[in-house]
């Protein structure tokens, strides 16, 4: 008997996103059980993901059905997946399944759909990225040429709004549930994204007295608040200091971050990407971690700290303060966050505490937990589909 056909979908496969976490490790979670076709732009670098990502799946493994991806396209998100949108759509008949692992997708037939963030509705997008007196970031702003532009994606993709909403939908976690239910009435169960939990574990005492901030440098990440806070913590007498661990993927944005972070150099260290062994030595050597992004959909970074064992801080909104689940940790302003930290840092106690109770939150995030629930949901999904048609 013919195993199942399912395709994985994504607009484009590069390392350093929340959302190719969770296009690689669906394939992981399904690769052996069924016939899977991974369909995307561009090329789709393995050694590069699985390294990255501490998935292992093979060229061998997958089906690749790689579109061009035309150069003009390549800066602009809205319609840099229109190729993969219109050709899944038109494919779908020829598997079992669609997925797709970032955003909704119209496959013109019941599919899944994993939901990373809210860059499908402009609307929301503005509401939650906060990108007010960034100067970068107001190409996000509301004018006729952006809904030209939103109007013009739209079209090249084909996607309609009751085409996407028949799919079952994934939220990532239950603050973007919310936004769902509220906005769309959909009712979306959680699983958490995948999240590496095997770090070795190393004693409080020997850890470095610092805070790592990991994920894409980007103007939404409002890296200048982290800046202020830990500027702050440093005036009250502790001296930490703050490795930036990502990508910079605008060449503008990277040359302020630079002039941002060149007076600091003393305790600011821009360490730009680091992967593998490098990341892992990064995130357990450090006491701390710190998040300035407000409404983070989820935050996988986040939650890599916290199963590093180091002491988190985020914003109040969005699924980070989920991964915490503490007061003490969540902060409205860079003034509450620093009291808060200097607060921590002060007292051996209050550390203790913090730790044992981030170590209990550790239990609801890994890539094992997530590909659990990815085989389950996909079992399910696949028997009443099944059980339908007959």
């Amino acid at each position: 008997m013919p195993l199942p056909r399912i395709a994985v979908v994504h607009p484009c496969l590069e390392e350093g996103g929340g959302s190719e976490a969770c296009a690689f490790w669906i394939l992981e979670a399904l690769k052996t059980e069924y016939a899977v076709s991974l369909i995307t732009s561009g090329s789709v670098d393995f050694f590069l993901l699985n390294s990255f990502y501490g998935t292992r799946v093979l060229p061998s493994e997958v089906r690749v059905i790689s579109l061009p991806l035309p150069f003009i396209w390549k800066r602009f998100d809205a319609t840099r997946g229109y190729r993969v949108a219109r050709f899944s759509r038109k494919a779908s008949t020829r598997f079992d399944l669609m997925i797709s692992a970032y955003n909704v997708m119209d496959f013109q037939k019941k599919g899944i759909q994993f939901i990373g963030d809210f860059s499908f509705n402009d609307q929301l997008r503005r509401d939650f990225l906060d990108s007010r007196g960034n100067r970068i970031s107001r190409i996000y702003d509301d004018s006729p040429l952006r809904r030209a532009y939103i109007h013009l994606a739209e079209k090249l993709s084909g996607v309609t709004f009751g085409g996407w909403r028949d799919n079952l939908t994934i939220a990532n976690s239950y603050w973007t549930q919310e936004i769902l239910r509220r906005n769309y009435h959909l009712d979306a169960p959680v699983i958490y994204p995948p999240v590496p939990s095997n770090f070795p574990v190393v004693p409080w005492d020997e850890k470095e007295d610092g805070f790592v901030f990991m994920g894409r440098l980007s103007p939404e990440k409002q890296i200048d608040k982290i800046l202020q806070i830990l500027g702050d913590v440093r005036q009250r007498g502790y001296p930490v200091h703050l490795h930036l661990c990502g990508k910079t993927e605008d060449p503008k944005y990277g040359r302020l971050l630079n002039r941002l972070c060149s007076p600091l150099s003393d305790w600011v260290h821009l360490d730009g990407p680091v992967s593998g062994d490098e990341k892992m030595r990064c995130l357990i050597s450090h006491r701390y971690g710190i998040s300035a992004r407000p409404n983070e959909p989820f935050g996988i970074s986040v939650a890599e700290l916290v199963n590093a064992g180091a002491i988190v801080w985020v914003p109040n909104g969005g699924g980070q303060r989920e991964i915490v689940d503490c007061p003490d940790l969540v902060y409205d302003s860079c003034n509450e966050a620093a009291d808060k930290i200097a607060s921590v840092l002060g007292s051996k106690i209050r550390q203790d505490a913090l730790r044992h109770h981030l170590m209990r939150r550790q239990r609801d995030f890994s890539n094992e937990i997530f590909t659990a629930h990815v085989r389950s949901m996909i079992r399910a999904f696949l028997a009443r589909n099944t059980k339908d048609e007959h």
